[in-house]
């Protein structure tokens, strides 16, 4: 996972301890020895998530995690608190301050880690909603969106509860009802399932009683339809889960919690799953209306060249203070003239129709996906590297040219193949013209050399994957 974090720490031996460990997983890392050398940090140069210790000489945790929350420029960043404090109301404390979570000294590092990586995935994800606004607005929309982040209501949301018993269902679901939650509860994985993808829900509630690999095979499941893959989930074990709440987070849970647990904490962490996602959803919205309305391709629904350019310079803007890689893939049918002139126009809107959808599948939320002009598609990939970016081109490659297209006015199939022409950039004082060139290169390059490949472009080299 690619992220630059701020650890903050009145310690130099605790500064040093966890920059070590930072470092050796391949975070860049800053570091600031007080809460007010952290918000200067902040301003200067805009880590990816903050990592804050709660008691601090002068301005502590809680008070800079405020004021973090509080500015409409750095309210996204994710904040994780961590305190030496055992008592659970300074969990709360934290949480209630504002903070997406909250550890206890010692840190274990596995933990640390995967919480981490969970934490940096939902901000780049709301980043990416951000930016593709910003590209459609031509403004800033950040002020707007604070009031949104903490202003969206959460009561009466929709909380399904999984739990194996009785007794451990009353005491998941009663804190939530008290709160006004809408919950749904059962002790039967199989309606979990069937319900999930009938309803869509706020919060999935998930006891590993029900059995750790069961737990955790239905969060899968969950994460895996259309209608839920972006609801947060809440894991509850007990101490001895360690293992389980890890792998819980890798594949895509947002929290876990240990039993037996305080109300309070519980309603917490409850509520700050309940307002990222009420959040995320709101992002989402704003941006598919706007988009519906100036940026969307007719055809296919992909986005179009004009908001693909709009985008790229926003993106370029944002990722000037950072040392990431962004992923440019240029796709072409190959021979669509021959598929028009075969069959006629009509069947050829059918292919691009069906080659879209392909393509959406292949690709994260926050990937960006464009037609670009004709049969020439492009994918825009944000935080990547080399070798990520290249699988990825030759999954899509082998999507296209694995199964026949269906027809729906002939009883005929056709075999599509496609080209791929992949640039990676960090340089983001370039012009989109710029990238998008290097991609056509590439392409051109896979096209010469006898098409249904993906080749990339490295500066002036091209080679074949």
């Amino acid at each position: 996972m690619f992220g630059k974090i701020l650890v903050v720490d009145d310690s130099p031996v605790n500064l040093k301890l966890m920059e070590k460990k930072l470092k050796d997983e391949y975070y860049d890392v800053l570091l600031a020895s007080s809460g007010e050398e952290a918000l200067q940090l902040i301003e200067d140069n805009r880590p990816d998530l903050i990592l804050l210790d709660v008691v601090m000489p002068g301005m502590n945790g809680y008070e800079v995690c405020q004021t973090i929350k509080n500015n409409p420029e750095t309210f996204y960043l994710p904040v994780m608190m961590v305190t030496s404090m055992e008592d659970k109301d300074s969990k709360v404390k934290g949480l209630e301050v504002g903070a997406d979570d909250i550890l206890t000294k010692p840190v274990d590092d596995v933990a640390l880690f995967a919480r981490l990586n969970s934490l940096l995935r939902l901000k780049m994800m709301a980043e990416q909603w951000i930016i593709r606004e910003t590209a459609l607005q031509d403004k800033t929309v950040l002020p707007d969106h604070l009031d949104m982040y903490f202003g969206k209501k959460c009561k009466y949301s929709h909380i399904m509860v999984v739990g194996s018993d009785d007794k451990e269902l009353v005491q998941l679901k009663s804190p939530l009802k008290e709160k006004r939650y809408k919950v749904i509860y059962t002790k039967n994985i199989d309606e979990v399932e069937v319900l999930s993808e009938q309803k869509k829900m706020d919060l999935f509630v998930i006891s590993l009683s029900v059995g750790g690999e069961n737990a955790l095979r239905l969060s899968s499941k969950i994460k895996s339809k259309e209608l839920n893959k972006n609801t947060p989930i809440l894991i509850v074990g007990e101490e001895d889960d360690k293992k389980v709440f890890i792998k819980a987070l890798e594949i895509g849970c947002n929290d876990y919690i240990v039993s037996p647990f305080n109300n309070h904490e519980y309603l917490a962490r409850t509520y700050t799953q309940l307002k990222k996602n009420k959040y995320q959803q709101q992002l989402e919205k704003n941006y598919k209306k706007s988009l519906s309305l100036v940026s969307v391709d007719e055809l296919t629904g992909l986005s179009n060249r004009r908001y693909l350019y709009s985008y790229l310079e926003n993106m370029f803007e944002e990722m000037k203070t950072k040392e990431q890689s962004i992923a440019v893939l240029m796709i072409d049918i190959d021979d669509f003239k021959g598929v028009n002139d075969t069959y006629g126009h009509l069947i050829g809107d059918e292919v691009l129709v069906e080659f879209a959808s392909r393509l959406k599948g292949e690709f994260r939320d926050f990937d960006l996906i464009a037609r670009y002009g004709g049969d020439e598609f492009i994918a825009v990939i944000p935080y990547i590297d080399e070798k990520k970016a290249r699988e990825i081109a030759e999954r899509v490659r082998k999507v296209i040219s694995d199964k026949p297209f269906a027809l729906t006015s002939d009883p005929y199939k056709l075999d599509i193949n496609i080209s791929v022409g992949l640039t990676l950039t960090k340089d983001f004082y370039r012009t989109a013209e710029d990238v998008i060139e290097d991609a056509d290169k590439a392409l051109y390059e896979a096209k010469r050399t006898g098409r249904n490949k993906t080749c990339v472009c490295e500066g002036e080299n091209l080679c074949k994957l």
